[in-house]
């Protein structure tokens, strides 16, 4: 789907966005699988035997050629697999020892740094790596399906890891739903139109229920031991790196985490969650400029009087609805870090793979979601 086309449905006063060069969080076709650059096959062919555990990984990973991405400049696509293919290097290169190696060399640093500068994100995996930019379907003849996606770089050469990354890509698709809904609601909003406001409200609704489910499947098909003591570390945060050949200065990045989701920072944008939220705020140098654009105009864009014009409209339980389906959502999420992480870390440390202390992180957004149900009219 198309953001402009979607959003040409709104008033004047809300078109200041003309042009949005995505199409929904997902691109609708599988990202580059294999460079097209010889320049980057060394590279491409390291990644793809890290699942391997070769105990010399870190000295491969130091004889690697430094690609230059001027080679590439004009190629999104490729441009796209080389920071996936630098991230998964810095990542392994990093975590390759039972000590955090602090500093990433250049021939990996400098080429990742400039790639990451085009893209205007940050120099570390994240979410855009190990999920947007990692798929194939399995079967093309076959719908866009946890089961029936493959991950083209994996960390561990399992299923469940694979199913662990794309169980979030799976979230992130279904949540088009929501996408689309959002010219209407904002449109039922200003105009005070009943039936738009409350017949978005339960697509929202709907589209949280099946978010959720799919949240759940981790449960069935992701053994917690195989996270957390196989490919977790490999997403986790760095402390104190240092970047050789770009910059002396030690360097505290984010890991991949589920809170770089776009999608649940959309529904936040629509419905004023989080705003204030420092950490949150942390991810958006993370994702995608698009994404993060997005849902930055989504917030600008958001109606005023919201919660007001609701009531005035009698949605008031349709509203309190979709906050208890995002409050489940959370639930559901928080769960899953206690099977995951909290359970058999055995009294080690919990902080998620973004660097919180992430059981009392989670328990807040719950909190603070729930929040926003309307309990008395005005």
């Amino acid at each position: 789907m198309n953001f402009s086309r979607l959003f040409s449905t709104l008033p004047s006063s809300l078109l200041s966005f003309q042009s949005l060069p995505i199409q929904s969080f997902v691109q609708s076709i599988p990202p580059l699988s294999i460079p097209t650059s010889e320049a980057l096959l060394p590279h491409y062919n390291l990644v793809k035997s890290i699942q391997d555990n070769p105990s010399d990984l870190a000295s491969q990973i130091r004889k690697l050629p430094r690609f230059d991405p001027s080679l590439i400049i004009d190629d999104n696509d490729q441009i796209e697999l080389a920071t996936l293919l630098h991230a998964y290097l810095a990542s392994a290169y990093y975590w390759h020892s039972s000590t955090p190696s602090q500093r990433i060399p250049s021939n990996i640093s400098v080429p990742f740094c400039r790639l990451s500068n085009h893209l205007d994100r940050a120099p570390m995996i994240s979410i855009v790596s190990t999920n947007f930019q990692n798929w194939k379907l399995k079967d093309e003849s076959k719908e866009f399906h946890p089961d029936n996606i493959d991950s083209l770089f994996t960390f561990s050469g399992t299923d469940d890891e694979t199913f662990f990354y794309h169980c979030g890509t799976y979230i992130e698709y279904l949540g088009n739903a929501i996408i689309e809904t959002i010219p209407t609601f904002y449109n039922g909003i200003q105009t005070k139109n009943e039936e738009d406001v409350k017949n978005s409200l339960k697509i929202f609704v709907d589209t949280l229920k099946d978010m959720k489910k799919a949240l759940s499947l981790v449960f069935q098909r992701v053994d917690p031991n195989v996270f957390y003591f196989g490919f977790r570390r490999y997403l986790g945060s760095f402390d104190g790196v240092i970047y050789e050949g770009v910059s002396e200065t030690p360097l505290k990045l984010m890991g991949s985490t589920a809170a770089q989701s776009p999608l649940v920072r959309l529904i936040d944008a629509i419905f004023t969650l989080n705003s204030n939220d420092t950490f949150l705020s942390g991810i958006f140098p993370y994702m995608k400029k698009e994404h993060r654009d997005f849902i930055a105009f989504v917030e600008k864009s958001r109606p005023k009087d919201i919660r007001k014009t609701v009531v005035d409209l009698d949605a008031v339980d349709e509203w309190n609805s979709v906050i208890e389906e995002f409050a489940n959502f959370r639930k559901t999420h928080c769960k899953l870090a206690y099977q995951y992480i909290i359970k058999p870390s055995q009294g080690g440390s919990t902080k998620g793979t973004g660097g919180s202390s992430i059981e009392s992180f989670l328990n807040s957004l719950i909190e603070n979601t729930r929040k926003l149900m309307i309990t008395t009219y005005y």
